[in-house]
């Protein structure tokens, strides 16, 4: 059951990506480089696709909300296990999977479709 409007899961984008960006500095992960640099760098990604998107928050119509939704669901997963996967979870965890869970499961009961006219551009 898909409740989440685009409007508010954009909306949602802009705070988990600048949240990435910015974590390393308000958390002091500066134990390795990939501690620092996996956040900022899904980070990007979340705020590209926020920027990108058909939906009501967005800059550029490029990306359609469905497709958005499915890089989400990777970006979420990815970011989730990239602790275990990268060998870092001894020092850092629990951002990584807090914010890989959030977005996975906002793309999960997102709207597949904006219901706003100025979302879908012709």
């Amino acid at each position: 059951m898909r409740v989440i409007p685009t409007w508010v899961h954009g909306l949602s984008d802009y705070v988990i990506g600048f949240f990435l960006l910015v974590a390393p500095d308000l958390m002091d992960l500066f134990h390795t480089e990939q501690v620092q640099w996996v956040p900022r760098h899904f980070g990007v990604a979340i705020l590209f696709l926020a920027f990108a998107s058909r939906n009501e928050t967005s800059l550029v119509k490029l990306i359609s909300m469905r497709a958005h939704l499915v890089f989400d669901y990777i970006i979420g997963i990815f970011l989730a296990v990239s602790p275990w996967v990268l060998g870092f979870y001894k020092i850092t965890w629990i951002p990584h999977l807090v914010c890989g869970l959030l977005i996975f499961f906002m793309a999960l009961f997102t709207k597949k479709e904006s219901d706003s006219v100025y979302a879908n551009p012709t």
